[in-house]
């Protein structure tokens, strides 16, 4: 039985603009289309959005994800492999876990420091530290560093390369998921 957009989204827990987009982006096949124009779906298409969703929880990139979606594909992929982007996944996690709790500890220094009282105006000590060289310009053994310079160079090449568009940002629903571990 084939489904409309609204059907399939429904049945996959998303919007339709999120089967579009996962259309445009070819992780999920074009789907033949009615008479009338209107896109017409393969029930396990619902399948293969769950698995794009799921695959985005535990972090893992929408390139990344196509990658996943190829490897399933391939009949002679081993386990092996898939385990492998794990592990790759978990260390990738571990990095962004000790990366976020340095950025607490700062915050939460320029948190102790600040009075929390008068005006703006009379000078606020997060603001100014926040424009000031103590945290900007310093290394990560400085009370107010953020680690993310320091912390990215550290990482392995290829650790890197598959972090461009997503090591920087977390969202807070994957936060409430890493806290979970």
């Amino acid at each position: 039985m084939v489904m409309t957009i609204g059907q399939l989204a429904k049945a996959a827990g998303v919007k339709m603009t999120t089967v579009r987009f996962y259309e445009r982006r070819g992780l999920i096949p074009e789907p033949e289309r009615s008479a009338s124009g209107y896109r017409q779906y393969e029930p396990d298409v619902a399948t293969r959005i769950r698995f794009i969703k799921n695959a985005q929880e535990l972090g893992f990139t929408l390139e990344e994800i196509s990658g996943l979606l190829d490897l399933q594909a391939d009949t002679t992929t081993g386990c092996k492999t898939i385990k492998s982007r794990a592990a790759q996944k978990i260390t990738i996690v571990d990095n962004k876990i000790k990366a976020l709790k340095k950025v607490k500890k700062s915050l939460q220094d320029l948190h102790d420091r600040c009075r929390g009282r008068g005006k703006i105006k009379e000078g606020c000590e997060i603001l100014e530290a926040l424009g000031s060289e103590k945290i900007a310009g310093k290394g990560a053994g400085h009370p107010y560093s953020l680690p993310f310079r320091t912390h990215r160079a550290q990482l392995t090449q290829w650790a890197q390369d598959k972090l461009i568009h997503s090591y920087l940002w977390v969202s807070p629903k994957r936060m409430m998921n890493l806290n979970r571990w």
